[in-house]
């Protein structure tokens, strides 16, 4: 017999035995493997509400698949979670969305489409890639939080703005019936607290102090871009007294209306200083 032909044999005998050592998995086993026949899945979101402080989570979860290929009674598997119960609920919540759209392949048992049961997956959360290297071979079962960014622009003083009190009028220019402008120039922390004030041009002073004693009482959230809560400066807020021209915009938290001035802690008309929150 040629060598060539022996080493081929030789080759072929080893292979079956190797392929005769490995272990044998029972169709039940297969059965409770949630990737066994999978014929299609998506991704479960990273909860928005975790996604600020992303962590690396693992959740694992049962579930049965009906003999049509979709799933139903989604539930924890009895394992130690190493997350709070709330948090884990919330885990679980976002994976309950996604398996939705999981379905499966017939699973032939005797020669007819049956259910499965107790169906075992470990559904993997991971911080953002750029912080946990993705891998080449992520599946349905891994998911990334993504970076947080607030919708709007970080200089408009309006957005994120979560409460705002109206000036009201000084009193001599209230009974003069004198119509003014306050271009105030803002700064806030990330954080969103006010870190100073000033007025950029101003029609009197009486009008600044209005203008500023009301704009202290205005709160803010974070602005979060990207992930990272930014600190704000020179924000330009326009406020009005008196008459306000009409292509003035946001006028609800910057306007003093005639009328509304203040004669030491009396309210000089029916209106009063109001709180708008957003």
């Amino acid at each position: 017999m040629p060598v060539i032909e022996k080493s081929l044999i030789a080759l072929l005998i080893g292979s079956l035995l190797s392929f005769a050592s490995l272990p044998v998995i029972s169709e039940e086993q297969k059965a409770e493997d949630g990737l066994w026949l999978m014929q299609s899945c998506r991704n479960p979101r990273y909860p928005s509400r975790l996604a600020r402080n992303p962590d690396n989570i693992d959740i694992t979860v049962l579930f049965d698949i009906n003999a049509d290929g979709y799933i139903h009674d989604v539930r924890l598997a009895p394992t130690i979670q190493t997350v709070s119960e709330a948090n884990t609920n919330t885990y679980l919540n976002a994976v309950k969305l996604a398996l939705k759209n999981w379905r499966y392949f017939a699973y032939l048992k005797d020669g007819t489409e049956s259910p499965r049961s107790d169906v075992t997956l470990t559904f993997q959360f991971r911080k953002p890639a750029t912080e946990h290297k993705k891998q080449d071979n992520d599946s349905c079962t891994i998911s990334y939080a993504g970076l947080l960014s607030h919708a709007g622009d970080v200089q408009n003083p309006f957005d994120n703005l979560s409460q705002c009190i109206p000036p009201n009028m000084p009193k001599e220019q209230d009974n003069n019936k004198i119509s003014g402008k306050v271009t105030l120039i803002v700064n806030l922390d990330s954080t969103g607290k006010i870190i100073s004030v000033v007025p950029s041009s101003t029609s009197a002073p009486e009008f600044s102090d209005a203008a500023i004693k009301a704009f202290k009482q205005w709160k803010y959230t974070p602005f979060i871009k990207d992930g990272v809560s930014k600190n704000r400066y020179d924000l330009n807020i326009d406020f009005f007294f008196g008459d306000a021209p009409e292509t003035a915009k946001n006028t609800k938290c910057t306007h003093a209306a005639f009328g509304t001035s203040l004669s030491g802690n009396k309210i000089k008309t029916r209106r009063q200083p109001k709180i708008i929150t957003y």
